[in-house]
């Protein structure tokens, strides 16, 4: 590990290069929101106008995440990912949503995507799902931990199991081969 000083890519103080550290709260501070940020924001903010004009089978779905597993752990891996997402949901179980996240190495990162609920066999409460979409966010030494990552940006798919009870619901998603999370959240609006 060698010591490296402030550059023109990096405002920040003296930081030992190799394996990267947790940052520091300053450091924090300091990030500024990329175009896909903005970019995801304005589609969720999309989003809200489309529902806000739609029918009542129509409905809004939030939520965050609450555990986050590696099957392969690593100390530099992150566990709190603080996902905080939006979706907007039809009568048909098509849906469409954005969802902001701490990535596995402390990155902001961004998930935009559409996808499908089918129930489990007859049951009101219990259903999978798959969405597809665009990830931005792996960046840097952990632009390759995705893959076809290009240009900061590649391609998911993430398959769930869910169950809801009301507007409540929980999720247990697959994130590739590389881990799981679980998530819950309330659904409210038009249905």
């Amino acid at each position: 590990m060698r010591l490296t000083g402030p550059d023109m890519y990096n405002d920040a103080p003296f930081r030992a290069s190799g394996p990267e550290l947790p940052m520091t709260h300053s450091e924090k501070s300091k990030r500024r929101p990329g175009p896909a940020w903005l970019f995801s924001v304005l589609l969720a903010l999309g989003f809200a106008g489309t529902a806000a004009a739609a029918d009542d089978g129509h409905y809004w779905r939030i939520q965050t995440s609450v555990l986050t597993r590696h099957f392969h752990p690593d100390p530099i891996h992150n566990n709190h990912n603080h996902l905080v997402g939006l979706e907007w949901w039809l009568e048909n179980d098509w849906h469409a949503g954005a969802a902001f996240f701490s990535n596995s190495y402390r990155q902001p990162t961004q998930y935009v995507y559409v996808g499908k609920a089918w129930p489990v066999g007859q049951s009101d409460h219990f259903y999978v799902r798959v969405t597809a979409g665009l990830i931005h966010g792996y960046k840097d030494a952990h632009k390759n931990k995705i893959p076809f990552n290009h240009f900061g940006i590649a391609p998911a798919i993430l398959p769930s199991l869910g169950v809801k009870y009301g507007h409540l619901f929980a999720e247990i998603q697959m994130l590739g081969v590389a881990g799981g999370m679980v998530t819950a959240g309330f659904s409210f609006g038009g249905h």
